[in-house]
């Protein structure tokens, strides 16, 4: 009888055990794996994962090197080309273009900050032109040997101060190139943000909004919302987004013009109007292998954008993709880059591919290679009177007479160069690779013309923007430069009369906005004098046409 009791509560025992293994082995399975979870659930894990250290689409080892190039000195050699293939007619200019590349190799101590290059452009086996560039700090300087023995350089830290008059139209582009390389978010603070704006629409988004597919191997979880679904949800990100100052003071690290509360009312205003926001169809989808993603593809009615990761075999490998609607200039873009040697970290070899398939059914290949070597030192040279022209230390009237001494000799050269491949002087293969921007600026063009003046709330938002980011009771006469500079910069950018600055009144008198004017007015401004800055808008359009500057 005993026996049998124990027998039974053994029994028991094990029946009681293969259930708590059973119910744990269902609860690891729903926890860690997709295991029973809905296609939103795992639409909304994977598309989180973006900024995590071990799904994510940025590899830890790539975040490794990045890291290492920041504190490690390391040389660097590698060259670029262009195939250029026309499917109507390939011409003469394109086989010599497709000759053409340009070599590199140079030292680089980012802790320092410390640059140096030598750049040769090639267009054949005799004919080259070098080119140095160096970076150390703040000043970045140029030579060659067509020119003279000397860098030319500029002090970009001394540029507002109005130390080298000359250089005002750069600074724009100077400091646009300067907030490019800087990283707004960092990891955790990527993923908190993530986290937050999916969030945000979660509530608004169903079920039946979701679902599953296959490709390639790749699991897919795919979002789709019709054009009054995507409309509202970005309002609602715009609208969170308005008070959330701390991600739109990382966001503005980004921006030459500002973005404010009331830009972004704006955009909200503008998107309540356009009625072709019906016809954004909107379908998101992410893409995981073995737990991890791989893969995020956005499509927007003929807009499509993909970017993908591959790992194998000690090689990294990033696809970027873009496609373009049908009446769009560029067809599409792909930019390829693999790395390898990311496992040692010693020698790490860099493979950029981008092809750009222009309307006019001409492909654009520019192929990029580039091994960087970690090393213990580099030496970079510092400038000095001996080796280096430092633009900043002459008069305006000497640089621009100098400048165009050189502009003069460069021309020259180029015509001779030219004249020897056997192409115009317009014709020269390093401006032929950047034909592609040359069609974006030129279809732009277009699209300025179509619509002529006719000007829209918000970009009557971020006009004004660019402009009322300097108004105040107490501005320092270094910045009021700046402003000058802007207006300097964007009268000259301007197509139509509409959107330029007609009128300055400073210090008690009216001037007509004209670079003889605007010269005049920087050379009464006193840099260490608080001004008092405001400004007029037309009554019809909204438009500000003139700055009113007077000393506090």
């Amino acid at each position: 009888m005993e026996q049998k009791k124990n027998s039974k509560i053994i029994l028991i025992a094990m029946i009681l055990l293969m259930f708590m293994i059973i119910i744990t082995g269902i609860a690891y399975a729903y926890f860690t794996t997709d295991l029973w979870k809905s296609n939103q659930a795992l639409f909304l894990k994977y598309m989180t994962q973006i900024g995590e250290e071990k799904e994510g689409l940025i590899d830890k080892q790539l975040k490794d090197y990045f890291a290492k190039q920041k504190i490690t000195p390391y040389t660097n050699q590698g060259s670029l080309s262009v195939n250029v293939v026309s499917e109507n007619n390939a011409s003469q200019q394109d086989e010599t273009n497709n000759q053409f590349r340009i070599d590199f190799s140079g030292e680089n101590d980012q802790t320092n900050q410390a640059f140096n290059q030598n750049i040769t452009l090639h267009y054949t086996s005799d004919l080259t032109f070098p080119i140095q560039y160096r970076k150390i700090r703040n000043a970045i300087g140029l030579q060659t040997k067509y020119v003279g023995n000397k860098y030319l350089v500029v002090e970009t830290d001394k540029l507002e101060e109005g130390a080298f008059v000359g250089t005002e139209d750069i600074i724009p582009m100077l400091q646009t190139a300067e907030k490019m390389t800087k990283q707004p978010f960092h990891k955790e603070e990527l993923k908190q943000l993530l986290e937050k704006y999916i969030n945000i629409v979660e509530g608004q988004l169903q079920d039946t909004q979701f679902s599953k597919i296959e490709e390639e191997g790749k699991k897919g979880y795919q979002l789709t919302l019709n054009g009054e679904q995507t409309k509202e949800m970005v309002k609602v990100w715009l609208e969170n987004l308005k008070n959330d100052q701390k991600t739109l003071d990382k966001i503005n690290e980004f921006q030459t013009t500002r973005i404010t509360a009331s830009t972004i009312d704006g955009y909200i205003r503008e998107i309540e109007r356009n009625s072709e926001w019906k016809q954004k169809n909107t379908q998101i989808t992410v893409f995981e292998q073995n737990g991890k993603l791989v893969k995020l593809q956005i499509k927007i009615q003929e807009t499509e954008i993909t970017i993908e990761e591959k790992k194998e075999n000690n090689i990294l490998d990033y696809t970027i993709s873009y496609k373009g609607p049908s009446e769009s200039i560029i067809k599409g873009i792909t930019f390829n880059v693999q790395y390898t040697g990311l496992d040692t970290l010693q020698n790490v070899n860099e493979n950029y591919q981008i092809e750009i398939q222009i309307a006019d059914e001409t492909t654009y290949q520019y192929k990029i290679e580039n091994q960087n070597n970690f090393t213990q030192f580099v030496q970079v040279e510092e400038f000095s009177n001996e080796n280096a022209m430092i633009l900043n230390q002459y008069e305006k009237e000497q640089v621009n007479s100098f400048l165009e001494q050189v502009k003069e000799r460069i021309l020259l050269v180029n015509q001779q160069q030219m004249e020897e491949l056997g192409v115009e002087q317009t014709d020269n293969p390093f401006i032929q690779m950047l034909a592609p921007l040359s069609a974006i600026n030129q279809k732009n063009a277009e699209e300025m013309t179509k619509n002529k003046e006719e000007v829209t709330e918000l970009e009557v938002t971020s006009f004004n923007q660019k402009f009322e980011n300097y108004e105040s009771t107490n501005l320092q006469g270094v910045t009021v430069k700046g402003l000058l500079s802007t207006i300097q910069l964007n009268n000259e950018s301007q197509q139509y009369t509409s959107r330029k600055i007609k009128e300055i009144h400073f210090d008690g008198k009216e001037y007509e906005v004209t670079d003889q004017n605007i010269i005049l007015i920087k050379s009464n401004v006193e840099i260490d004098t608080a001004y008092r800055v405001e400004f007029e808008r037309e009554e019809n359009t909204g438009l500000i046409y003139r700055a009113v500057i007077n000393k506090k």
